[in-house]
């Protein structure tokens, strides 16, 4: 007769005999499939917030551009300003330099 044990205070009975091996194959079928299936998910996160990213970087850089472009002209417009004389002789700039402000 075969040796029979009891796994888990009496809840499983297992015969402990050369049969145990499929159920031992099919445990660790089990714990691959649920790593594997853990790996897919991870990975799908992973590409998620790694696109998400490239989407903020490409925002962020855009309004950075949109900033430096007003400043650049700015900067234009009192390089180019060629003023005017006032009552004193002095002679006063028409525009003022524009600041660049991060919102």
């Amino acid at each position: 007769m075969a040796d029979w044990f009891i796994a888990a205070e009496g809840v499983k009975v297992v015969k402990d005999s050369a049969s145990l091996w499929p159920q031992i194959l099919t445990a660790g079928a089990e714990f691959g499939g649920v790593w594997f299936g853990q790996w897919l998910i991870s990975r799908r996160e992973e590409n998620a917030k790694a696109a998400k990213r490239e989407e903020e970087r490409l925002y962020v850089a855009t309004e950075l551009v949109f900033l430096l472009e007003q400043s650049v002209e700015g900067c234009a417009r009192v390089a180019t300003d060629v003023g005017h004389t006032d009552a004193q002789g002095y002679t006063r700039g028409e525009f003022r330099y524009s600041e660049l402000l991060y919102v």
